[in-house]
């Protein structure tokens, strides 16, 4: 079948193009043919540009250090080029680049299944794309439409919920990334939606070593990749560089380094990226993609979630019983055993069974079983 996939994979965010990658990758591996739509709306701030921001002093105290510090600037510059050459020799974009949703009402050609996800394609706060909910049912009424773990990460409004249901009601197959995501928004549909794992666990650690990119980085090493890093996150990564005294990568995307560490790193591709993470011995991060692919090449790790979006995180590690990883008090640091303790041979017996379902889910979603029907 051929197959499109609408996701967020234009924004320099290493979350957002290797869930996208995942994605076609999986379906590819059920046997269709499949691209992803090369969707990249306009108006939206997607990491690639600089953005400047005077409105409170500490978003005035970074653009004052983004503006001077032009190294900075010129590996963000390298960064997006080298996003963009993962994106077209990894993820078969479509030969069509689309800015609007009515340039795709015009022009997107005829597909047997069209997919929304991963990601927070969902989340009205970020988006609000008719593109991401598959508003295509009047001009292809015979296409599938299929959601594969759309993300709303944060609490929405009934309004809000009631528009997304509003627009799925379309939808043939309906998932969602978060369990209580998806039993809140089944109650304004009055039908099921499933519950699956992100795309970036349905490629085994073995799947992902195909896209790494090598870096000159002696172990063992302390990996920090913070999205979001409060004094919390900062007394955490003590802790652990106390504990280990190891040397400390981060994968900065700020114009200083805020934990002092021996290898700050800005400019690294997706595949550089996947790198990091197979080769730490200990991972702490902030960010929900930095906590799955720390679960994929079965890492020590803690994570310290950002309090606005955390029940992503939270709901994947509670599913794999790892919430001990989970760290809102650095007080419950206190002895040696917390930085060593996940046995993954328990975590990968949950892991395989949820990745079945997942996979099983969107088989019959693209192409249901006679028994299915």
């Amino acid at each position: 079948m051929k197959i499109g996939i609408f996701t967020t994979h234009f924004a320099i965010n290493y979350g957002a193009v290797l869930q996208a990658y995942a994605l076609r990758k999986s379906i590819e591996k059920l046997g269709h043919q499949c691209e992803i739509i090369h969707y990249h709306p306009l108006n939206k701030v997607d990491g690639r540009k600089f953005v400047y921001n005077f409105k409170t002093i500490k978003s005035s105290l970074y653009s004052v250090l983004l503006f001077i510090n032009l190294k900075f600037k010129n590996n963000k510059k390298k960064k997006n080029i080298k996003f963009d050459l993962f994106l077209h020799q990894k993820c078969s974009l479509s030969k069509e680049t689309y800015n609007s949703f009515s340039e795709l009402k015009s022009n997107l050609p005829f597909y047997d299944c069209l997919i929304c996800g991963s990601d927070q394609i969902w989340n009205l706060n970020l988006f609000n794309e008719p593109a991401f909910f598959l508003r295509f049912e009047d001009k292809y009424p015979k296409t599938k439409y299929i959601a594969y773990a759309p993300s709303i990460a944060e609490k929405m409004t009934t309004k809000q919920l009631k528009e997304i249901a509003e627009n799925i009601q379309h939808f043939t197959s309906l998932s969602m990334r978060e369990k209580q995501s998806a039993n809140q928004l089944s109650e304004y549909l009055n039908k099921p939606i499933s519950h699956v794992l992100d795309p970036v666990f349905l490629l085994s650690k073995e799947e992902w070593q195909i896209v790494e990119e090598p870096l000159d980085i002696p172990a063992p090493y302390i990996l920090i990749y913070a999205l979001s890093s409060g004094s919390n996150f900062t007394k955490v990564i003590s802790s652990v560089r106390k504990e280990l005294k190891y040397k400390v990568v981060n994968i900065n995307l700020n114009p200083i380094d805020k934990f002092w560490s021996d290898y700050s790193l800005t400019s690294l591709s997706p595949g550089n990226f996947v790198w990091l993470f197979r080769h730490a011995e200990f991972i702490c991060t902030s960010s929900f993609h930095g906590t799955v692919f720390s679960i994929v090449f079965e890492k020590q790790f803690f994570t310290v979630p950002a309090s606005r979006r955390g029940i992503r995180i939270e709901n994947i590690l509670i599913q794999l019983s790892l919430e001990h990883r989970l760290i809102t008090n650095n007080d419950s640091l206190r002895k040696p055993s917390d930085f060593q303790n996940i046995d993954y041979g328990v975590v990968s017996k949950q892991l395989e069974k949820l990745r079945n379902n997942s996979f099983s889910y969107l088989k019959e979603s693209i192409n249901p079983t006679t028994s299915a029907l």
